[in-house]
């Protein structure tokens, strides 16, 4: 009974992993608190309930292999299934016949057992599914759970339709065979179909296939890096189409300067090695296997998309990419380099994401890689914003913007233009230029006040740290 029930929701062992999982930045790592406690005791309460209504007898028909006779105990190819529980396998119809007196009670057994499972499951407190949701690794969750003989059985699958639609199952993609890993997991018939995100960390994809073994194709050729990574994406994205789920996508892209880690240098413009090549595999496929992905993330706070020296056939690939999101989150680079080519950057960018037709929401947050002292930052932050208001949204709604440099007059007409189909615009961790602005227009009022006196929208929203540099620039004007 613990090999079948208890070692798939041995929650106590993952909780005791808690300080190790948080070490390793395990984003779902278990915490120590009476809370997490607390719950884990009423889950394994309901668990025993639930479990008391199985018997040994029920467990062992379950375990029993496909090839071994359910009355002789004869092994062999060629046994016959049981009609009714397609578990059981026989010689003959005489050793079936035989065996059914036990076998009837093996079947209602189960059929109480299911539903035990799901009287039991459904009275659970909803704060265990959420913190099973945050604290659980559910990749390794997942990926240790898939032998055919457990998923037939009708109670794992009970309890895998009762627990698992209610949170989002996470494929993250980090790490050696990770993609081998997800692959097996999106076209398994129980767990793919539960699949709504997962996160791919493209840095890390090089990583996977190293060594020749991990390249060799079924000629025995070994195959190039690139054109692995490309066929096993491609395998992915099409096992994840055919589920006919929507899914939310980040993709995290790792990129730095040259002195990150270490102590800044004076002007520096020189990049580290970049994966841009790995994110546009990355896109190229999934618009390839006609992926529907709504919301899309490129990017966190430590990892960001540049837009240094974008080419034409990139601009391309993320002009279809983008064509069919609703929501897009960037965590977006203007870097030195391109400081002197008007034409560069999120200017070439921001057109293509615009034209994206039913794009609703759009999220950009200027995280400059490496270290925050290289040269001429304010002016990439921006160029940034005057890039996002000289374009023409189709269907925009909603407006974010995180640490950018804000002009009044750009916004202004920005907001005029957009009337008809922006709803809000929130600005947080910026600055707003006041340089352009006269005194008057400024004096003794707030930055909201400001930019809402210049567009007339209402829909403005910023943020404690823009108010309060938007009053420490007006001193020092």
């Amino acid at each position: 009974m613990r090999k079948f029930w208890d070692s798939f929701c041995d929650f106590d062992s993952k909780q005791k992993d808690g300080a190790k999982a948080k070490a390793a930045g395990n984003p779902f790592q278990a915490e120590e608190s009476g809370e997490w406690t607390e719950l884990v005791e009423k889950f394994s309460t309901r668990r025993f309930e639930m479990m008391s209504s199985v018997t040994r007898e029920h467990i062992e028909s379950v375990g029993k292999t496909y090839r071994t006779c359910g009355c002789c105990g004869m092994t062999g190819s060629g046994l016959l299934a049981c009609g009714g529980s397609r578990k059981v396998m026989y010689c003959n119809k005489m050793c079936q016949k035989a065996a059914w007196k036990e076998h009837k009670k093996a079947i209602e057994l189960r059929s109480l057992a299911v539903r035990a499972s799901e009287a039991n499951l459904a009275q659970l407190p909803p704060e265990i599914f959420e913190l099973i949701a945050k604290k659980i690794d559910r990749v390794d969750l997942l990926s240790l759970r898939q032998t055919s003989r457990e998923c037939a059985d009708k109670v794992f699958r009970t309890y895998c339709s009762t627990l698992f639609p209610r949170i989002q199952v996470s494929m993250s993609h980090e790490g050696k065979n990770s993609l081998d890993r997800a692959i097996n997991i999106a076209q398994h018939p129980v767990f793919g179909a539960l699949i709504r995100e997962f996160t791919i960390a493209i840095d890390d994809c090089m990583t996977c296939f190293k060594s020749e073994t991990s390249r060799r194709g079924e000629d025995g050729r070994v195959l190039q890096k690139r054109f692995i990574i490309r066929q096993k994406l491609a395998q992915l994205f099409n096992s994840l189409r055919a589920t006919g789920n929507n899914f939310d996508v980040q993709i995290l892209a790792r990129q730095g300067c040259k002195c990150s880690g270490q102590h800044h240098q004076q002007h520096c413009s020189d990049m580290a090695p970049t994966t841009r090549r790995n994110l546009i595999d990355i896109l190229e496929q999934m618009r390839r296997s006609d992926l529907p992905v709504p919301n899309l993330e490129i990017g966190n706070s430590r990892w960001t998309f540049t837009t240094q020296k974008l080419r034409d056939y990139e601009i391309q690939v993320y002009g279809n990419a983008f064509r069919n999101l609703k929501s897009l989150k960037l965590f977006i680079s203007e870097l030195v380099a391109d400081t002197h080519n008007q034409d560069a950057g999120s200017g070439l960018l921001m057109p293509v994401i615009a034209a994206a037709p039913d794009l609703e929401v759009l999220h950009v947050i200027h995280a400059l890689p490496g270290c925050g002292g290289c040269r001429l930052r304010g002016l990439n932050l921006h160029r940034i914003a005057s890039a996002i208001f000289a374009a023409k949204f189709r269907s925009l709604k909603k407006l974010h913007l995180e640490s950018l440099g804000i002009r009044g007059r750009p916004l202004a007409s920005f907001l005029k233009e957009h009337e008809t189909t922006l709803e809000k615009i929130s600005i947080k961790r910026g600055f707003l230029r006041v340089e352009e602005l006269h005194p008057d227009q400024v004096q003794d009022r707030t930055a909201l006040e400001v930019l809402k006196e210049m567009s007339g929208f209402q829909g403005l929203e910023v943020d404690d740290v823009f108010e309060d540099r938007f009053q420490k620039s007006k001193r020092a004007a």
